[in-house]
C-alpha cells in the first residue's frame, strides 16, 4: 500500500490541497454568481466593480453581494452596506 506524504505534524499534504481546492472552487462560484446576477439584470459592471468582485476572498461577503445584486439599481450599490 502506498503511503501519502504528510506534514511533520501528521496532516496530509493531499488533504490540505484538496480542502484549499474546494475553498477556491466555492469562491469562484460565488464570484461568478455575483457577476451573473448583475449581467442578467442588465446592470453595467465597471472594471473597478469587476475587479473588486474577483479579488474578494470572503465567501460570506460574496454571498451578501449576490443578495444585494438582486435588488441593486446600479452595480456599485452591491457594496453599499459595507463601505
Amino acid at each position: 500500500m502506498a503511503t501519502r506524504p504528510v506534514f511533520p505534524d501528521g496532516r496530509s499534504l493531499i488533504g490540505g490541497a484538496r480542502a484549499r481546492g474546494r475553498a477556491e472552487g466555492i469562491l469562484l462560484g460565488l464570484r461568478k454568481a455575483v457577476l451573473i446576477v448583475l449581467r442578467k439584470r442588465q446592470l453595467a459592471v465597471s472594471h473597478d466593480v469587476h475587479g473588486r468582485i474577483l479579488d474578494c476572498t470572503d465567501p460570506d461577503l460574496l454571498l451578501r453581494w449576490v443578495g444585494n445584486a438582486l435588488t441593486a439599481l446600479v452595480a456599485e450599490a452591491i457594496f453599499d452596506d459595507i463601505d
